[in-house]
This record gives C-alpha cells, sequence and structure tokens, in this order.
C-alpha cells in the first residue's frame, strides 16, 4: 500500500508521516517512509520537465516499493512533481495508472486560506532563515508568499479532484494532525 501526502508546504505533510509513523510501529505494521527529498528530488525539477519527473517516477516505484505487504508513506509524490513542473493530464494519468498498482491512497491536506499567512509565519519558528528565504524567493511581482501558497494550494486541490486514485482531503486548519493520522489508520490501513 502507498499512502500519499499532499498539500502545500507548512500544512503538516510531514507530521502526519510521523504520527502515521508511530501508529505503525506501535501495530507491529512493515512500513517505509518517504520524505520529500527520496520522492521530490531537486535535480528532477532541474530543468521543469514533466517527462523527466514521469520517468524518475516510474522507475522510483519500481525500485523502492515492490513489496506488497509494506505499508509506504510518502510526504509527497505525484501532484507535487506535476504541480511543479506543469505537467499534462496525459503525464498524470500515466503515472496514476502506475499507481493504481500499489493500491495507493491519495491524501490532500488543506488549510483555511484565510490562515495562509499565518501558518507559513508560524513556520518561522522551527525553520528559521532558511524559511524566510524560502518565503522570499516565491514572492514575485506584485504577488506575495501568501498568494503563492495560496494558489498552490488551489492547484493541489484541482489536481485531488481530477485524480483517479482512492482519496480522502482533510483541513488540518486547526493542525490536528494525530486524529488525522488516527483516522487514516483506523479507514484505510487496519482494514487491509
Amino acid at each position: 500500500m502507498i499512502i500519499i501526502l499532499e498539500g502545500m508546504s507548512t500544512v503538516g505533510k510531514t507530521m502526519v508521516q510521523k504520527s502515521l509513523d508511530d501508529i505503525l510501529s506501535k501495530e507491529n505494521i512493515d512500513h517505509k517512509t518517504i520524505d520529500q527529498n527520496e520522492g521530490l528530488p531537486p535535480e528532477t525539477f532541474e530543468h521543469l520537465n514533466p517527462k523527466k519527473s514521469l520517468e524518475f517516477l516510474h522507475k522510483y516505484l519500481k525500485e523502492n516499493c515492490q513489496n506488497p505487504s509494506t505499508v509506504y508513506i510518502f510526504d509527497r509524490l505525484h501532484l507535487s512533481h506535476f504541480a511543479i513542473t506543469n505537467g499534462s493530464d496525459e503525464y498524470m494519468s500515466e503515472i496514476e495508472e502506475e499507481l493504481l498498482k500499489y493500491d495507493p491512497l491519495l491524501v490532500l491536506l488543506t488549510v483555511d486560506e484565510a490562515r495562509v499567512k499565518e501558518r507559513l509565519i508560524s513556520a518561522i519558528k522551527y525553520r528559521g532563515d532558511r524559511w524566510v528565504k524560502e518565503l522570499e524567493k516565491r514572492e514575485t511581482t506584485g504577488r506575495t508568499a501568501t498568494d503563492f501558497h495560496i494558489g498552490t494550494q488551489r492547484k493541489h486541490v484541482k489536481q485531488y479532484e481530477e485524480s483517479k486514485l482512492p482519496k480522502i482531503v482533510f483541513d488540518v486548519t486547526n493542525s490536528d494532525f494525530q486524529t488525522v493520522a488516527e483516522q487514516i489508520f483506523e479507514k484505510y490501513i487496519k482494514t487491509v
């Protein structure tokens, strides 16, 4: 089984992943967490090439997700790949056909748009100067970092709605990541 956690930066994907890791460890369920640097490596996006992204995803799944009794938990995967590279519907369909072979669950985490700025600012406490620089990079002429992240979230929601994978969306505006992980476990993993 593959659990794919998607959503804009600071939405809480890593927190949900850690909570799921704890639950699966306590339940003695074989699992592997894949952070965004492994499943979404920077070199994949050097030229913002969706074809290279698709090739990477195919190869990664075949080389790293072959054990059907293991639960693989990705912090970002195909929606992020195609949001960043502006991949086509054709590429999205192709990778989703591949993902369907792995018993996937697409989990989209969202935040109320009115609270996005607050979420971005609060992340400075634990991400530090690196995050401040990242926010500055995302500001463009006439567009704030908040606008950028709201736009990213809207793109993810659109992709989520068009996805053919089994899926669920959680509003994590109030940051109840443990409850989200428990619900994923009870409804989608425990019953498998």
